[in-house]
């Protein structure tokens, strides 16, 4: 086994490092959390709780996304984002 020594200046990169990674994490955790929270959402939060731009959401729509306006503000609900997804799969 070999063994590396580091210096305080490289100890302090990787430490902040990892704290950076850590946090990113857990941050993905939550936002994944609150969608599961979420019966209903704007075109945003959909495009975030399926990874995907604002085109190819809107590619969905075309191919059948369904969705719901009321008063001029468009939402999506979380069971039939996640159902037009089975229904498509290959």
């Amino acid at each position: 086994m070999v063994e590396v020594l580091l210096n305080e200046e490289e100890k302090k990169k990787i430490s902040n490092e990892v704290r950076e990674i850590i946090l990113n994490e857990i941050s993905k955790i939550k936002d994944i959390s609150n969608f599961n929270n979420k019966e209903w959402m704007k075109k945003k939060d959909a495009c975030k709780y399926l990874s995907v731009s604002n085109n190819t959401f809107d590619r969905f729509r075309y191919e059948g996304l369904p969705s719901c306006t009321v008063s001029g503000i468009t939402l999506y609900n979380r069971k039939d984002i996640d159902d037009f997804f089975i229904n498509h799969r290959d």
